[in-house]
């Protein structure tokens, strides 16, 4: 049964040695991240799942998003080598138990949702620390250039996060 869960954002910019700048912004950010994370992980669970999307490079440490900085030295303790939104969601939660969950980025919602519902009927307490991430592709800068799909689909999340409409 789910007893706690949260949804959090997974910019490594949130990882001290990889975001630099911002300083004020970003520091209130990792304080609301660690306030979320500690109400998930104070209800009680026997189990915690962090769930992300299978993007990107899979990597122990933050060196292929911070080539030649001191993110390269951060060794998360991971079983495997995972994808960025897993790999923030560890430095998060580094030192406490909990497994991982990947998940294929072309999985419709109802996919999701039924992952999520076997998520919370493995084990009689359950909690899920879901990551999460707006688009990327708002400018020519942006990491996925600009995709004119972008703004209709934050302002999707940011609606359904709004409305609680899951």
């Amino acid at each position: 049964m789910l007893v706690a869960a949260t949804v959090l954002p997974h910019p490594p910019l949130l990882v001290p040695a990889v975001g630099r700048g911002g300083d004020d912004d970003l520091a209130k950010l990792r304080a609301e991240c660690a306030a979320a994370i500690g109400v998930v992980l104070d209800a009680g669970a026997e189990q915690v799942f962090l769930v992300g999307a299978d993007i990107g490079p899979h990597a122990t440490s933050f060196e292929p998003w911070a080539p030649g900085s001191t993110a390269a030295d951060i060794r998360l303790d991971v079983p495997e080598p995972l994808p960025l939104p897993l790999l923030v969601g560890a430095w998060l939660t580094t030192g406490r138990r909990r497994s991982f969950v990947a998940v294929d980025t072309e999985l419709t919602p109802g996919d999701c949702a039924e992952i999520g519902a076997d998520l919370a009927a493995s084990a009689d307490r359950v909690a899920i620390v879901a990551m999460g991430d707006g688009a990327a592709c708002h400018d020519e800068k942006a990491p996925g250039y600009v995709d004119d799909r972008a703004p209709a689909y934050d302002d999707s999340v940011h609606q359904a996060f709004a409305t609680g409409d899951l």
